[in-house]
């Protein structure tokens, strides 16, 4: 479908989704709605201009691809599209303390007790710049995985994280300038390399 319908399509199903399987991810469908189908459906929005007509497809079961823009117009192309997402087991848990509890610690040790089963956390003092540090590792760590990987096509890469205190062009700025003292995001892997924070809906291309 066009990148409008795609995408319209794809934000329905979110609201869709009950609190539980928004914050935990606990359904197969939940997961690949917000960590493949949404960040292809903004790359999609972001490509669209006057003369080029985008249409998408999302992919399920597939081993390479995780989905398909399909540009034509002033110019044709077809991109298929490769989704990482950052989503660790602490940030799982945090989620899953959130959705029981109501709160949760932004930093900070947080484990799982094994006796009572209960998330226990613990809020701690950290620089005003440690999440763009944060986000610069993680982005780092999944674009060399992916970098190993050996895929038969040359697909784009979208990195997608979840860090609502990073929006913004002077946040961006610091990230990709952090990102850069220690890698370069350009590869013979991949078109193209982006960025999306799911916290804020902003998608950045960066290779």
């Amino acid at each position: 479908m066009d990148a409008y319908e795609f995408s319209k399509k794809v934000e329905s199903r979110i609201e869709d989704l009950s609190k539980e399987e928004y914050l935990l991810k606990n359904s197969d469908d939940s997961k690949r709605l917000l960590e493949e189908l949404l960040p292809i459906s903004k790359l999609a929005l972001a490509l669209k201009q006057p003369g080029l007509e985008i249409d998408v497809e999302g992919y399920e079961g597939y081993d390479e691809a995780d989905g398909l823009i399909i540009e034509s117009g002033f110019r044709s192309r077809r991109l298929p599209i490769q989704v990482t997402c950052d989503y660790s087991y602490e940030e799982a848990l945090r989620d899953e303390q959130i959705f029981k509890q109501g709160h949760t610690s932004g930093n900070g040790p947080i484990k799982r007790d094994k006796k009572t089963n209960e998330i226990e956390s613990i809020l701690v003092a950290v620089n005003s710049n440690e999440y763009i540090k944060k986000a610069s590792n993680s982005i780092i760590t999944l674009f060399n995985k992916k970098c190993q990987k050996n895929y038969t096509t040359k697909m784009v890469l979208i990195i997608s994280f979840f860090e609502f205190k990073l929006s913004g062009l002077h946040n961006w700025s610091d990230l990709l300038k952090e990102i850069s003292i220690n890698q370069d995001l350009h590869s013979e892997c991949f078109i193209n390399t982006y960025l999306f924070n799911s916290a804020s809906n902003e998608i950045y291309k960066v290779a």
